[in-house]
């Protein structure tokens, strides 16, 4: 897992109160995927690693906030730089 910084702060919707831990952002991240140093892909298996899933879409994925139906398989990226 990569590590860094995390706070927990607390996010309030219509459909209740969801508990996020913000960690630190991707740092030095260069432009080419080829220069990205330790590049893997992930699947979220533990609680930490969906809180992890779950504040990455709040803060970067367009629908935000919208529920997900059906079922899902989640992935992080991860790299030496951070989570992507």
């Amino acid at each position: 897992m990569v590590q860094g910084c995390s706070v927990q702060r607390q996010l309030f919707f219509p459909l209740g109160r969801i508990i996020v831990v913000v960690h630190k952002a991707a740092t030095a991240v260069p432009k080419s995927v080829e220069e990205v140093l330790g590049l893997k892909l992930a699947e979220v298996t533990t609680e930490e690693e969906t809180r992890i899933w779950n504040e990455l879409i709040l803060r970067e994925h367009p629908l935000r906030e919208c529920r997900l139906v059906g079922r899902q398989l989640r992935y992080l990226v991860a790299s030496d730089h951070g989570w992507l």
